[in-house]
């Protein structure tokens, strides 16, 4: 499989040629473009790029959630079976049970109507035949896990009467409740102050550890994939543009996008008139270019990429979609000391 760390089925995730579209009235949009990535049992992976790369959508295709307007094609291949394919009851069952998600914003995502006990007790009975005090005891257990003062308090509040960083937490209680295979986390840390965010991140990745649960981490920051993952999925306009590990990416990126991402991260000692950007812009899905779609905004763009670019693979296991990448030097955020002679 073109652009996958693995293809013989022995990942616990297979997404294969994934590709995600809209009728609009100017034409067809292409969100998502033939994206192919695997995760295995326990790994954790992080998704970056800017707002508007289909990273958000990838992550909702997994559950099945994706809005009802959407064209969606390709395989998700969940330990074998495709999630793509599988009829809404089935689906339903899978979902929560063996894949869950975070999502941005807690407020939205919790019912306002119910206290936060009632359903993080609704998803479990959902998938496990217990009776309502053993799902009220699992749930007070898990409050408590996650880091929540007074869980059997909380169990009984609702939503409005909790902090944010309460909500998420309690958010990523619904999501672990039934000891899911998978965990999709679409910027879970968004709606957060700094120093909740480290908070929330470190938990995220301490119950991932302790549960064995692998963990997609859908991000627009490289630095907390390079805290949190083992490896990294560059997105741009739609497309994976590179694969690798963490370390990888943060010392010698391949794709002039991940360089241009690590570029912008700021650092100790470096004036904020000094920090570099991207120009331009993501380009809409209507409008995407012929060739290179990171091409008008690259510096490094040449006679070549007035063509599509494929994926390449570039050493053992990665993967980069650059025809230029093996004649490019480019800027990761390490500085690597050069061997010892």
């Amino acid at each position: 499989m073109t652009g996958s760390r693995s293809g013989d089925g022995s990942s616990l995730l297979e997404v294969r040629d994934l590709s995600i579209s809209f009728d609009t009235v100017r034409g067809p949009a292409q969100a998502v473009s033939g994206s192919s990535f695997t995760i295995g049992a326990g790994e954790r992976v992080g998704m970056v790029g800017e707002s508007g790369s289909g990273k958000s959508l990838t992550g909702l295709a997994l559950l099945g959630l994706t809005p009802p307007a959407a064209q969606v094609s390709g395989s998700v291949l969940l330990k074998g079976r495709d999630l793509l394919t599988l009829p809404r009851k089935e689906l339903q069952k899978t979902r929560g049970q063996q894949v869950s998600m975070i999502f941005q914003e807690p407020m939205t995502a919790l019912d306002p109507v119910f206290t936060v006990g009632q359903q993080i007790s609704a998803t479990f009975r959902t998938h496990q035949k217990v009776s309502k005090a053993q799902a009220r005891e699992r749930s007070i257990d898990l409050l408590a896990e996650v880091g929540i003062p007074e869980p059997k308090r909380r169990y009984r509040e609702y939503p409005h009467q909790l902090s944010g960083g309460m909500r998420q937490r309690a958010m990523i209680a619904m999501a672990l409740v039934c000891e899911p295979q998978l965990l999709v986390a679409d910027e879970p840390t968004t709606a957060l102050d700094v120093t909740i965010q480290a908070q929330v991140l470190d938990l995220i990745v301490k119950l991932s550890a302790e549960h064995g649960t692998a963990l997609l981490l859908i991000t627009h920051d490289l630095g907390v994939v390079a805290e949190t993952c083992d490896r990294v999925l560059t997105m741009y306009a739609g497309q994976i543009v590179e694969q690798c590990s963490v370390d990888e990416a943060l010392e010698r990126p391949k794709h002039p996008y991940t360089s241009g991402l690590l570029s912008a991260i700021p650092r100790p000692g470096v004036a904020a008139q000094d920090l570099r950007s991207i120009p331009g812009r993501v380009p809409s899905p209507i409008d995407f270019p012929d060739g290179c779609r990171f091409g008008p905004r690259c510096e490094h763009a040449g006679a070549g990429c007035q063509e599509p670019q494929e994926m390449l693979l570039s050493g053992l296991d990665r993967w980069v979609r650059c025809g230029r990448h093996h004649e490019l030097e480019l800027t990761g955020a390490v500085s690597v000391e050069p061997p010892a002679v």
